[in-house]
């Protein structure tokens, strides 16, 4: 899907920044009205097509996404012992 691609590439470009939800939805869908949720659908297929690498893709509620190290993802949410998480 081209607009998947599209979004990965700004992701990309701006690698380990937030980038807001306005900018990814300007780039992929120039010109158009869109609800959040083709957005939304876009990183779903992102975040199963990267799965196996060590790329990432976290959100941050309500303003947008980071593509980044699966590691700095970890280093920055540590799973505690004994947590639903660690199990």
């Amino acid at each position: 899907d081209s607009r998947t691609t599209i979004v990965l590439q700004a992701l990309a470009e701006r690698f380990g920044e937030l980038v807001s939800k306005e900018t990814l939805l300007a780039c992929a869908w120039p010109d158009r009205l869109v609800h959040e949720n083709s957005l939304a659908k876009a990183i779903s297929k992102l975040r199963k097509a990267l799965s196996d690498t060590d790329l990432k893709i976290t959100a941050t509620y309500g303003m947008g996404y980071i593509l980044e190290h699966a590691d700095v993802v970890s280093n920055l949410h540590p799973v505690k012992k004994g947590s639903a998480r660690s199990q």
